[in-house]
């Protein structure tokens, strides 16, 4: 086993507070930002503004779904909805609307959002996993009792290291995305198939929803109190990205196969 012991916070200068949470989530935004900009010089304009539209509801929706989860505890410290010092970030609101500020914002000024989508696609897992890194240190979304060599002490127990197996799996992710970032065509199963527009982004949503199904096997189940009513997190959480990989598996198939290259 290894000796843990959560950092909730990483440094202070006099009462102003670093907290680890916040740090490595802005920091993994910072570098998402930083590497599009790098891959997609032609495009620097259109991302960097589209990026606050996107941060902003991403937060918002990444929040508000957070909270409705817990709200049997948040109706009671509404105040506390506003205090993001401890975390508290559920990752599929913030992919949802930043999803759709993503599209109204390139709508509203007649371009292709699907292009852009894919243009942001191989960055999006590399903020997602420098942000578990926080989330191991702050000591949430932490894993379920294990016997396993590695695992970590914490809340009297041996438990997975549950955030840093999806930092791994996110940043392999990263690396795949990137590496066929320019790509126009895929292949699979001995056969090349043209790439529509949006594709790379279905397989980044695709892999990220099978990580995400994966990982919960590995993750604490705590109850969610979404207005009164009680549900298994963990299982609530498989349905929700099983069903998006399931979906999305199914968007891909019929579009890949309206391009299938010819012999």
């Amino acid at each position: 086993m290894i000796p843990y012991h959560p950092i909730h916070i990483l440094f202070s200068v006099g009462k102003f507070h670093v907290y680890s949470w916040g740090f490595f989530v802005s920091l993994g935004v910072f570098l998402a930002l930083l590497f599009a900009i790098k891959d997609n010089k032609r495009y620097e304009d259109e991302i960097i503004n589209s990026f606050w539209v996107v941060a902003l509801f991403s937060i918002i929706g990444g929040r508000l779904l957070f909270v409705f989860g817990d709200w049997s505890y948040y109706s009671k410290h509404f105040s506390e909805i506003f205090n993001f010092s401890g975390g508290g970030l559920a990752l599929f609101g913030a992919i949802v609307l930043g999803l759709l500020s993503f599209i109204i914002y390139f709508k509203l000024r007649h371009k292709d959002y699907k292009k852009f989508l894919d243009i942001y696609a191989p960055y999006i897992p590399l903020a997602q996993s420098i942000g578990r890194i926080g989330c191991f240190f702050n000591g949430c979304c932490y894993g379920s009792l294990t016997s396993v060599p590695w695992g970590i002490t914490y809340l009297g127990g041996i438990r997975h290291p549950a955030q840093l197996y999806e930092s791994v799996l996110d940043f392999v992710l990263f690396l795949f995305l990137r590496r066929i970032r320019h790509r126009r065509k895929l292949s699979l199963f001995g056969t090349d198939f043209k790439l529509f527009k949006g594709a790379k982004f279905i397989i980044y949503l695709t892999s990220y929803s099978i990580i995400r199904f994966l990982v919960e096997f590995f993750r604490q189940d705590i109850p969610a109190n979404v207005f009164g009513f009680v549900m298994q997190g963990r299982y609530f959480n498989q349905i929700v990205y099983g069903s998006v990989a399931v979906l999305c598996l199914i968007i891909f198939a019929r579009k890949i196969k309206k391009k299938q290259v010819p012999d």
